[in-house]
């Protein structure tokens, strides 16, 4: 009973992560400030001791209200779990090198895992291939 419980406090939980409009994301930060953020500005997302802290163009948000699970099936298809730590912005890969498994977002070096490599390699492909076709 309590397994069912549970189940229903965490679809509540996923719906505080709120769509103000079709991209903006509105976020609470560990001092319950509200941000107000748009999926493109997000570069990536890593946890570190149950703190989520959210990259942004032009600045750093970190939640405890989020799991990285949550961020995953609440925001949108351009957001890819590469490693037990990150979730990256598809959109905002600069490169990808495959023998390293190393993705370059600015200036920051994100780790691809052996679990998430086969998945994430197939996605960044076909977002490669739809990106030629639009231009």
């Amino acid at each position: 009973m309590q397994r069912g419980i549970r189940l229903v406090e965490r679809s509540e939980e996923l719906q505080k992560i709120s769509y103000i409009d079709s991209s903006k994301i509105k976020m609470t930060d560990v001092n319950r400030v509200i941000h107000h953020i748009y999926e493109e500005d997000v570069l990536y997302i890593t946890s570190k001791a149950h703190v989520l802290i959210i990259y942004c163009t032009d600045k750093c948000i970190y939640t405890r209200q989020y799991s990285m699970e949550d961020v995953v099936i609440s925001w949108g298809k351009e957001f890819e779990r590469v490693h037990k730590q990150y979730i990256v912005n598809m959109k905002a890969i600069d490169t990808y090198d495959r023998t390293a498994s190393i993705i370059r977002i600015k200036n920051h070096i994100i780790p691809v895992g052996r679990k998430y490599k086969q998945i994430f390699t197939r996605k960044f492909h076909e977002l490669l291939c739809n990106g030629e076709e639009d231009d």
